[in-house]
């Protein structure tokens, strides 16, 4: 009877990793299933006619638009964690305004503690302190 007991124990346990490694996966791929436009930054609103984009590839690369220079960066993905490292970027010169766009994205990007795709499909990274930012899935 002991026996019985301790096995099915194991299986709920099992069955509880199960689930839980299929759910840390399925946000990974839907990270990685695109490109994502940013509409917010630390809690105000992107209005401007110039973009910032993210997409993750598969094999730890970020690329992207940063309001008025492209950019790309390393990524890496570990428990629901993510984190950015080596942001290279071209280096044009934009208005005034955008370059505080620019400037902003990349401290949001360079400083992420985690992220997380919520119930409306948006994603959120969200950096040390206040910093985040949410961006919406592009074509999807």
């Amino acid at each position: 009877m002991k026996t019985y007991a301790w096995s099915s124990l194991a299986a709920l346990f099992c069955s509880f990793l199960l689930i839980a490694c299929s759910a840390t996966q399925s946000q990974e791929n839907d990270l990685q299933s695109g490109e994502w436009r940013v509409i917010s930054m630390n809690g105000k609103n992107v209005d401007s006619d110039a973009v910032a984009t993210l997409t993750f590839s598969s094999n730890g690369r970020l690329a992207g638009e940063a309001f008025c220079n492209n950019y790309m960066a390393g990524y890496q993905l570990v428990d629901q964690k993510l984190t950015i490292s080596r942001i290279a970027g071209t280096k044009m010169a934009c208005s005034p305004e955008l370059m505080i766009l620019e400037m902003n994205f990349h401290s949001i990007l360079s400083d992420v503690t985690s992220y997380k795709i919520l119930p409306d499909g948006n994603l959120l990274i969200q950096g040390s302190g206040d910093k985040k930012l949410i961006a919406h899935p592009v074509d999807r």
